[in-house]
């Protein structure tokens, strides 16, 4: 069971997501019909610790393995998607990905949805519509200070 479910008053979303830079360049991935980026991930299943949970996501959406160093943010993020109200948790953490190419892009799928995966330049990051947009500063930040961030739109 996803941790993700409806309620009267929105839907409540708990994530887990990964950040990784190559050749100082950060990966984000979008719907293939969205316009907005994010880091890529998804959601946990009930009883599923988060690391693990990132682990399976990635092989699922993009076959990769990946090595998780940290727990870096913990983000409450309160945002409007599809006229919904969300009330998301999301874990983000360090990894590495470990993929068979070397591309600037590549696809991926997720529940039969074609997602965009792109590695993106921090001077692109800034002028990109990215979600959650509080980290968009901290990503590329030498010495992340704050751990949880709480960001309402």
């Amino acid at each position: 069971m996803i941790l993700s479910f409806d309620t009267f008053k929105g839907r409540f979303n708990y994530r887990v997501a990964g950040i990784a830079i190559w050749e100082n360049r950060i990966l984000l991935n979008r719907l293939e019909t969205d316009s907005h980026w994010f880091l890529p991930g998804g959601r946990v299943e009930l009883g599923e610790p988060s690391p693990q949970a990132l682990e399976r996501e990635i092989f699922e959406e993009i076959g990769a393995k990946i090595q998780i160093n940290r727990l870096q943010f913990l983000v409450e993020n309160f945002f409007e998607y599809s006229r919904k109200k969300f009330h998301e948790l999301g874990f983000y953490y360090t990894m590495e990905v470990f993929l068979p190419h070397e591309k600037i892009e590549f696809l991926g799928e997720e529940n039969h949805h074609k997602m965009i995966y792109r590695w993106f330049s921090q001077e692109e990051l800034l002028n990109l519509n990215f979600q959650p947009n509080i980290l968009k500063d901290k990503l590329f930040s030498p010495e992340w200070e704050e751990f949880h961030i709480i960001q309402r739109e």
